[in-house]
């Protein structure tokens, strides 16, 4: 989501959970991608409105489909908590 926009869904693959499918395709873009990265976390969250209106299109892609995989519905949570933390 952070980098470009895909509606591909993702499924087990023999040996492979939908997650490391996941983090293979991202690895594309991101190759020294580890769990607990701090340097890749950082650099992501600069690339954070790319993703989420990435994640909006996503959501709106899976109800024309009738379909939720793929779909995110994170960018919801991420827009509340900047409302919050406008009203403080």
């Amino acid at each position: 989501m952070h980098y470009v926009y895909t509606d591909k869904p993702y499924n087990s693959k023999s040996h492979k959970s939908r997650a490391k499918c996941v983090i293979s395709d991202f690895k594309k873009y991101e190759p020294k991608y580890t769990k607990n990265n701090s340097k890749i976390i950082i650099g992501l969250i600069s690339k954070l409105d790319i993703a989420l209106r990435n994640a909006e299109l996503s959501m709106k892609t899976a109800k024309d489909r009738k379909s939720t995989n793929p779909s995110s519905n994170l960018h919801l949570l991420i827009e509340e908590l900047r409302r919050q933390e406008e009203k403080n």
